[in-house]
């Protein structure tokens, strides 16, 4: 190999992997039983440097001690730890994905599949874990309920059409959520034509979505426990079972540390009431405020609450209604209620009080998400305002620029959205404001 880094320019690779094309497929850096197999490393880097330079394809990397086995498509991975090398066609399709592979950040996730904001936001999450910090794999923890298949099947779904992957292995710790499963992905993924490797053994070497359960090392485990396992065992039957169980290990539970429990006691100093200055008992601010929200979340289901509660617009006679209920249910002065009609106003005080219906919410934002491909950092964003109107029922523009929002990105809003898209997104907090009674004067 010529071009290497020393004096003679010269190198001498151990084994070379080609294909029928005559340009390099990968390569093997080659190291005695004794050594570290990692020490080859950076000698296997610089022969596919002059390999890539000669032939204009770089090959994937491995380097072996004839024990342990490393993998390095330096293009794309940190190496890794393999149980052996990969076939002609393996490597094939490693190299040529390097060229063939989608984005998966702009391309568009099935809505049929997935609809919920959250199953879309891990989907997102997942694609940038794989594709901007170049990890392989990435875990996902959803609550009973919340969709999980629905989420993996759409997931599979986008990896397939950007050709980041063949075939999938989907694993369940049941027989019945295996046959689930495969009903799921046959009804939302038909083309995959999933297969149940319990039920149709047959199929398995065909299929591009292969369901099973994952009982095998469990079984193992526990054959482990009996005496009859530890019988004429030989030396090659426990470094077999070494290897099989030696991912395993990370997951044992480390020592823990003894728990310290205290009896510290405060000394507590006498009360000293303070009166504030513009405030007496009978227009105690938060006072008002605390009974004025008991009684309006207790009457959630009044037709002007739910107006407001499902952001629908309101008319002056609803207003003037509301009013005199409050007033009716000692709730509030005319004197407090003229207080509130004069700064917010009515409508929106009462919006903060009982908050904003979630799907209503999301439902303010259907048109500026329709026809979007966003990021799962602004999916995230826009959640985040949903979250705020739903507990506080409105918003003004200016927060998007304030924390919890500028944890996303210093300069808020505009960081994450180009300016036509903070315009449109303004625009819903406008509308929403607008028809809790409050006129937005432009």
């Amino acid at each position: 190999m010529t071009g290497m880094p020393n004096e003679k320019g010269e190198g001498f690779v151990d084994y070379m992997l080609w294909g029928d094309d005559g340009k390099p497929l990968g390569l093997v850096e080659a190291k005695r039983t004794k050594r570290d197999a990692r020490v080859g490393q950076r000698p296997a880097e610089l022969y596919a440097d002059c390999l890539e330079k000669r032939f204009g394809q770089r090959p994937i990397i491995f380097y072996s001690n004839g024990y342990e086995h490393w993998i390095w498509d330096d293009l794309n991975y940190p190496p890794r730890s393999v149980q052996g090398f990969y076939k002609k066609d393996e490597l094939e399709r490693l190299i040529q994905r390097r060229s063939t592979r989608a984005k998966l950040g702009s391309a568009e996730i099935n809505d049929a599949i997935v609809e919920r904001f959250y199953q879309q936001r891990a989907i997102r999450r997942i694609g940038e874990a794989f594709e901007k910090d170049h990890e392989r794999k990435a875990l996902v923890v959803m609550a009973t309920g919340a969709g999980k298949t629905r989420t993996v099947i759409a997931l599979c779904d986008l990896m397939m059409r950007c050709k980041w992957v063949k075939r999938v292995l989907f694993l369940a710790d049941r027989i019945a959520l295996v046959k689930q499963s495969t009903n799921a992905f046959k009804k939302h993924l038909a083309s995959a034509g999933a297969v149940n490797a319990l039920d149709n053994p047959e199929q398995i070497a065909d299929a591009r979505v292969l369901v099973s359960t994952y009982p095998t090392m469990l079984r193992l485990i526990i054959e482990l426990q009996t005496d009859e396992c530890w019988q004429d065992i030989t030396t090659e039957m426990l470094e077999d079972v070494r290897k099989r169980l030696r991912s395993l290990v990370k997951f044992i539970e480390k020592a823990r540390r003894p728990t310290i429990y205290t009896d510290f006691t405060d000394a507590m100093g006498y009360e000293t009431e303070v009166p504030l200055p513009g405030f007496d008992s009978s227009h105690d601010v938060e006072r008002f405020t605390d009974k004025t929200q008991q009684f309006l979340r207790a009457r959630e289901n009044d037709p002007v609450i739910h107006k407001l509660r499902f952001n629908e617009r309101l008319s002056k006679e609803d207003l003037d209604a509301l009013e005199n209920m409050l007033i009716e249910a000692e709730a509030g002065t005319r004197a407090e209620l003229k207080k509130v009609r004069d700064g917010s106003g009515l409508g929106l005080f009462v919006r903060s009080m009982v908050g904003l219906d979630r799907e209503a919410a999301k439902r303010a934002f259907d048109e500026f998400l329709s026809g979007k491909t966003l990021t799962s950092t602004q999916i995230q964003f826009i959640n985040l305002v949903i979250d705020y109107l739903t507990q506080s029922g409105w918003m003004h523009a200016a927060q998007l620029y304030e924390s919890p929002f500028t944890d996303y990105s210093p300069r808020g809003v505009e960081g994450l959205f180009n300016p036509e898209q903070v315009a449109e997104l303004v625009g819903v907090l406008d509308e929403i404001r607008t028809r809790a009674g409050v006129l937005v004067v432009q």
